[in-house]
């Protein structure tokens, strides 16, 4: 069967493969995503970010790893549970996964925690549903594992910036639907929403957010909001254009990183231009 009749036959998986995909080229020839990531100062201000901000990614790699292992896990479980069904769970599982690692204080961008809901899915339905069955075989599974704890690894010691806890909410509400006992996955999905509720009132009484924050703890699609917040009503604050061009550079955006550099050292030439030149010459 060809790629195309692959993509026919399986629409869901087709979506969320070729948006992501779309979605990373455009971001490589400049365009800002920022419509499509979840804003963790206003959450709900676009609630269909929840869903979209898995869309984005912030490198070749990162994306790669996550089209991968969708399209190998969405066609199985889309050819054993059908579309609509297919649908719902990818729909969910993104939101979820979103959600989690928003209440941990980031928004996160990328397809892993759907990835990882897929398999947690899979794996859990394949304990009494014989079309499920070894789908998530044992040694699969350990890799799963594994490399959810390498990631909380890799982020603990500041080499990657992993949103664990979209994998975590993923693997979480993917086993919740995968399971018999079916008044689980709402539960859960019910307490999370109340979290993030709680948590976005909480985090409104704090004041505007704050963009060296979120540089701080690698939070970069929040940074960057921030500081277009910031630069909307300051359009001549260079260090708020000089941090903007920083954020986008650690999202992997590196063609719109000139741009605010750029601006920053027109501001402020003798504090901004010979950094600029720097980077020009060999990056951050």
């Amino acid at each position: 069967m060809s790629l195309f009749d692959d993509a026919q036959r399986y629409p869901v998986t087709t979506i969320f493969s070729v948006g992501a995909i779309a979605s990373f080229a455009a971001s490589q020839s400049g365009r800002s995503l920022s419509h499509l990531t979840l804003n963790h100062a206003e959450p709900f201000a676009a609630p269909w970010t929840f869903v979209t901000t898995v869309f984005p990614h912030g490198g070749l790699i990162h994306i790669m790893f996550n089209v991968l292992w969708i399209w190998q896990l969405g066609r199985v479980i889309e050819s054993r549970l059908g579309t609509p069904a297919t649908a719902i769970l990818a729909i969910l599982s993104a939101a979820f996964a979103s959600a989690s690692q928003l209440l941990l204080g980031a928004a996160p961008i990328g397809l892993s925690g759907v990835v990882y809901a897929f398999a947690a899915f899979a794996w859990a339905r394949g304990q009494f549903d014989p079309k499920f069955r070894g789908v998530i075989d044992e040694g699969t599974r350990n890799i799963f594992v594994a490399w959810f704890f390498f990631c909380i690894i890799l982020s603990k010691l500041g080499i990657v910036d992993v949103a664990n806890g979209a994998h975590f909410g993923g693997a979480v509400i993917g086993l919740a639907l995968g399971l018999r006992r079916q008044w689980i996955a709402p539960l859960l999905i019910a307490l999370l929403g109340t979290a993030v509720l709680m948590r976005v009132n909480l985090s409104s009484w704090s004041g505007p957010p704050d963009a060296d924050r979120y540089l701080e703890a690698h939070e970069y699609v929040d940074a960057e909001k921030a500081l277009r917040a910031i630069l909307e009503k300051e359009p001549k604050n260079a260090r708020a254009w000089w941090n903007l061009g920083v954020a986008l550079h650690r999202q992997g955006r590196l063609l719109e990183v000139e741009g605010p550099l750029q601006r920053a050292a027109d501001l402020e030439p003798g504090v901004y231009r010979e950094d600029l030149e720097t980077y020009l010459r060999k990056g951050f």
